[in-house]
């Protein structure tokens, strides 16, 4: 019987013959994401909704700012909401947090999941999107819907897991599905203490940075319809089977997948981020109304 590392080393090589289309993808430098995941006293979600909107459009005022995305889980009965930020250093984000946190605790039944990332890949199907890191999809657009994935994995297989998860990526845009906005790949910007990195959820045996991954489609249907269609491709394309294959057996405790309702999209009012207002005297905010249908997370990837 082989063991696992020489079916990654076979699953590898066949890899680098498979085919994939060779578009544009952006490569980040200097595009840090801080992700929170809140989760809500019962009776105080509404509070809590207007309270974090209210924050997200103080830090939009922050010198190196790009984007806030506020998101709530579909499934109305976790009281959960998340936010996605970008911005142009990992300290901007770090200072504008911290402060966030402590005013929203009150509300919170426990502290939030957070992660400071940096992103390494940007996926879009608009050859005319704006070239303003960090809004190259759903700019200004609110409604739409969010899968975030938290994954963790074997360092020694990092090389097989990022190679497999860009060519998911780049296979799924490139297919153009109904609704697809874009998606991000990010990575921690430096290894965390078990305990710290996954506070309520099964923790990795050896330390690893997590890998995060947040997307968006217009409406909950379009991104079911785009994971079954893979789905059912899956037989007939040996390719999908060995990617799935290897993502999944890289993985050291089990994925993390949560879908969401973009409720508010809050850009900086500054030009670029760096420089002093361009656009506007404050933050650049749509806001979505507060209902949503009630949905069932997925395991996708």
């Amino acid at each position: 019987t082989m063991n696992k590392k020489t079916l990654f080393g076979i699953a590898a090589l066949a890899l680098v013959f498979l085919p994939v289309t060779a578009s544009a993808v952006s490569q980040s430098e200097g595009l840090f994401a801080y992700v929170a995941i809140w989760d809500v006293k019962p009776g105080q979600e509404v509070a809590f909704e207007q309270k974090l909107v209210e924050t997200s459009n103080r830090i939009a005022e922050a010198r190196g700012f790009y984007n806030e995305r506020v998101l709530k889980n579909l499934d109305c009965l976790t009281y959960q909401f998340a936010t996605y930020a970008k911005a142009a250093t990992a300290a901007t984000l770090e200072s504008e947090m911290r402060a966030r946190i402590a005013e929203l605790r009150p509300f919170l039944r426990r502290d939030p999941e957070t992660h400071i990332t940096q992103v390494t890949n940007s996926y879009f199907k608009d050859p005319n999107a704006s070239g303003r890191p960090g809004t190259q999809f759903g700019r200004g657009q609110v409604g739409q819907i969010a899968h975030l994935g938290l994954f963790i994995g074997f360092p020694e297989f990092k090389a097989e897991y990022d190679r497999t998860l860009d060519h998911v990526k780049v296979f799924t845009r490139d297919r153009r599905p109904q609704g697809y906005l874009g998606e991000d790949l990010a990575y921690e910007t430096e290894i965390v203490a078990p305990e710290a990195q996954t506070p309520y959820s099964p923790k990795p045996i050896v330390p690893a940075k997590m890998s995060v991954n947040y997307g968006e489609y217009a409406t909950f249907e379009d991104a079911e319809d785009s994971y079954i269609k893979r789905g059912n491709d899956r037989p007939s394309n040996p390719a999908i089977q060995a990617w799935e294959r290897i993502f999944y057996s890289s993985l050291q405790v089990p994925t993390r997948f949560f879908i969401f309702k973009v409720i508010a999209n809050v850009n900086s009012p500054r030009g670029n981020g760096r420089d002093p207002f361009e656009i506007g005297e404050g933050p650049v905010s749509e806001s979505a109304p507060v209902v949503a249908p009630a949905a069932g997370s997925s395991n996708q990837f």
